[in-house]
Order: structure tokens, then C-alpha cells, then sequence
């Protein structure tokens, strides 16, 4: 239970048995310290049991780059090069022992026609997860800096509204956005170099895009001992939790719940405690939600649960402690009220 903290060993757990595709264009950060900490994000994905497909856009600088840095990963590494369309890749997505597979794609017509070809294979194939690298990163906006988390129509409604995009960066957008429309299920988009944040750290890093808030909230069972402990020291390393002990964290998982994004991955946690209290009383304890999901409605959706759970329960009222103000505030726009000890 009370395992040495690791965000890195958090989400390896999450990638195991599953594909991760990364793209990378002429317009991708290719540097060599890029580079080095790509490779330094790959390996222990692979080493966990992930695999990785790269779709690359195959001119020559670009294949010298790539063949150069990961040479060290030669002999887990499948290449195809000069693939003219989606359909002659596919017989290369499942390489055998081979757990990175790099396709580099050479169609008529340049960036332009890469792109197409990349919307049409990850489609084809219903890619689950998707990461997009550009020397450019995330999206930024004046008012908040990089924009964490996008939803697919706030992702149209920017391209509708494209002032200040380059002709690039809306070409790359409007990708994006037709690889989720097209049943892409998540898309990072970010820096080469930033991956190891993107897929290892409770923060992330570039900007997150879905097809829809797929958030979905649910009892906590014991498959999720590890998550939840870890998510709660997080918590408590951050202040935004008060410390727990073994016990007080199995409270939580035995009277909590947790909000789940996608296909499994937890970013959020709550629990109902009533024991303690006499006079129909609860607490709201232990809540917590992921920093890229922090004012994106997570926390609302776990407290509303609470409140649920509290009137079926017949409880006659509700209350929290935190030593934070932000958590505070947050509570007080939920309908709660400051009050005295």
C-alpha cells in the first residue's frame, strides 16, 4: 500500500498490452537532445510491455534522424519505408517480437498528402491513442498558456475561429480534428522531446484532445488499491490532501469513488466517510482530481456523486475539511458553506 511514490510506474501500468502511434513530420522538434529523450521515453514503455507504431513522414533528413537516434532500439525495431498508401502499412501494425515499429510514409504530394494518409490508416484502424509531436507543442492562449485539455468541439470551434493560425498549424488542427471525428480516441499534441511528461506525469504536457468529455464516475473496488494510493500521496505531496495512513486510504477505497477518463485511467478520487459521525452526518473526504483535469469538471462530477450517494443514504448534511484555499473555493461555488470548527 504504501509503496514508494513513482508517477512513471503509475502510468506504465496503464500502457501495458496496448499500442501507443506516435507521428513525427518535418515540423517536429528533430534535435538531438529531441531525440534522446524520445528514446528515453520509449524504453521503459517497451520494457513494460507497450508497443509503439511511428508514422513518419519519410524524407531523407528526417529517416537519417530517426535511424541515427534510435539505434539502440535496433533489434526490438521493425522499418518500412516508402509506403505509399494506408493499405500497404497495415500488414506491418503487428511486427511479430518486434515492439517499435517505424513507417515511413512517401506519397505524392508531400506534407499534404502524409497527413491524408496518416487520417486514413489511423482511422482504418481505430487507433485508441494518438500523439502528435510539432516543434511548436500544445496550443496556446493568451489568457491561460498551454491549453491542457480540448474537446473535438471546442477543437471545431477554434478552427472556425482561426484567427492568429499560421497556415501550418491549421492544416495540423484540421488533422486532428478529422482523426477524431474519424473515431481516433485521444490525441496528444506536443513536443518529441516532451513525451516522457506527456505519458509519465500526472501534469502532462502539450495539449490533450478528445472526441467527447468521456469521463465516467464509479464505486472503488480492490483492482484499484495501487492507483488510488498513489493518486492520494500525489495529493498530499501537492497539500491539497491532508496525510492518511494505511488505513485511512483503505477507508477511502472501501467508501469512495473514483472518475475514470476513457478506457481506465483514473484522475480523480473521493470518498463518502459516516462512521465516525453521529446525527445522520458525512464527510467529504480525500478530494482529488489530476492537474490537466483540474477546472474541467471532474470534481464537480465526483462531489455531485457524493451528494447522490448522501440522499440515498438519508443523510441529513454534508461537510468537508481542507487546508487549502483552492479546494475551499471550489467547495463554496458547490453550494457548501464556510462554517466553524
Amino acid at each position: 500500500m504504501d509503496v514508494a511514490f513513482s508517477e512513471r510506474d503509475f502510468f506504465l501500468k496503464s500502457f501495458h498490452g496496448t499500442i501507443l502511434t506516435v507521428v513525427i513530420t518535418e515540423h517536429s522538434d528533430l534535435g538531438e537532445e529531441s531525440m534522446g529523450r524520445f528514446l528515453k521515453a520509449l524504453l521503459p514503455l517497451l520494457d513494460s510491455g507497450g508497443r509503439v507504431v511511428v508514422l513518419f513522414q519519410d524524407v531523407e533528413p528526417l529517416f537519417y534522424i530517426l535511424k541515427t537516434g534510435l539505434q539502440d532500439l535496433a533489434a526490438r525495431t521493425l522499418w518500412g519505408r516508402h509506403i505509399l498508401g494506408a493499405r500497404q502499412a497495415l500488414p506491418l501494425l503487428w511486427p511479430g517480437k518486434k515492439t517499435l515499429c517505424m513507417m515511413g510514409f512517401s506519397p505524392v504530394g508531400g506534407l499534404g498528402a502524409f497527413l491524408r494518409t496518416v487520417v486514413q490508416l489511423a482511422t482504418d484502424v481505430r487507433v485508441s491513442r494518438l500523439l502528435w509531436s510539432e516543434a511548436e507543442g500544445g496550443l496556446v492562449t493568451e489568457e491561460a498558456g498551454v491549453v491542457g485539455f480540448m474537446q473535438v468541439q471546442a477543437l471545431a470551434a477554434r478552427l472556425h475561429n482561426s484567427h492568429g493560425l499560421t497556415p501550418h498549424r491549421r492544416l495540423v488542427l484540421t488533422t486532428l480534428l478529422d482523426l477524431l471525428q474519424g473515431g481516433v480516441g485521444a490525441i496528444s499534441l506536443l513536443r518529441l522531446a516532451d513525451i516522457g511528461r506527456e505519458l509519465y506525469t500526472f501534469e502532462g504536457c502539450g495539449t490533450f484532445f478528445a472526441h467527447h468529455y468521456y469521463c465516467q464516475v464509479r464505486s472503488l473496488g480492490l483492482d484499484d488499491v495501487a492507483q488510488v494510493a498513489t493518486l492520494i500521496r500525489h495529493g498530499e505531496q501537492e497539500g491539497y490532501l491532508l496525510p492518511r495512513d494505511r488505513v485511512g486510504v483503505l477507508s477511502i477505497l472501501i467508501e469512495g469513488y473514483g472518475a475514470f477518463i476513457g478506457t481506465g485511467g483514473l484522475v480523480g478520487v473521493c470518498g463518502l466517510l459516516t462512521i465516525p459521525y453521529q446525527k445522520r452526518a458525512g464527510e467529504i473526504v480525500a478530494l482529488y482530481t489530476l492537474t490537466r483535469f483540474k477546472g474541467k469538471g471532474v470534481g464537480k462530477i465526483l462531489v455531485e456523486k457524493i451528494k447522490a450517494e448522501a440522499t440515498i443514504q438519508g443523510l441529513a448534511y454534508l461537510f468537508a475539511c481542507t487546508p487549502h484555499p483552492r479546494v475551499g473555493d471550489f467547495l463554496f461555488r458547490l453550494g457548501f458553506r464556510p462554517v466553524g470548527q
